[in-house]
């Protein structure tokens, strides 16, 4: 596939514009929190966002209520994207290999712990029979997404489309053709240009 011949992926890159235009001017140069506020001031109906903006939404208001659903595709069938995103790294070099295990098992292991850190971080699990206590206005929308099937796990394309080198560079250029600094054909090409940086050949 290539972006500059590929019209899905055409119009995917188009949406942006879409967003962009029916969006606040400064968008570029407000801060994430700061979008998240204006969804819970009421200053903005809906944003392109994820999980991370549900902590800010209830510390800006615990009764807050919102709901969460993916964003269109050209054919009607899209699905919230899923994809666990927090993970614990360790040094394949440390000399206290032990205490490293201890914090894992803690970590991995103490159901109490997972819920504390989970209603502080207003985030949901991955580990088996442990649930969140805190109010999630949207996890009715999710539980029936995932009833019927859509919800998609995209880690195998973010690992295969790398965040450095790929979808940085690519959002990147979409700002610049959003700015009208380079043409939309220009955007494409760069997208092109780059793949290569990537494992998704």
């Amino acid at each position: 596939m290539a972006f500059a011949d590929d019209k899905a992926a055409q119009t995917a890159y188009s949406y942006n514009k879409l967003i962009f235009d029916n969006t606040y001017p400064e968008t570029f140069s407000t801060e994430q929190t700061d979008c998240d506020a204006r969804m819970v001031l009421g200053e903005a109906a809906m944003k392109v966002s994820g999980s991370w903006s549900i902590q800010n939404f209830l510390d800006i208001d615990e009764n807050f209520d919102f709901g969460i659903f993916p964003f269109p595709n050209q054919t009607g069938d899209s699905k919230l994207i899923f994809e666990p995103n927090i993970a614990i790294m360790t040094s394949a070099e440390t000399e206290h290999q032990d205490a490293v295990n201890c914090v894992l098992d803690v970590l991995s292991g103490d159901k109490e712990l997972a819920v504390e850190i989970l209603d502080f971080t207003k985030t949901a699990s991955m580990l088996k029979d442990v649930v969140p206590t805190f109010p999630n206005p949207s996890q009715t929308d999710i539980d029936e997404y995932a009833s019927k099937g859509m919800i998609v796990d995209v880690t195998l394309g973010n690992n295969q489309l790398v965040w450095g080198g790929f979808q940085e560079e690519n959002a990147a250029d979409i700002a610049a053709y959003l700015q009208g600094d380079i043409s939309f054909e220009e955007c494409l090409a760069a997208s092109d240009a780059r793949v290569g940086s990537s494992s998704a050949q």
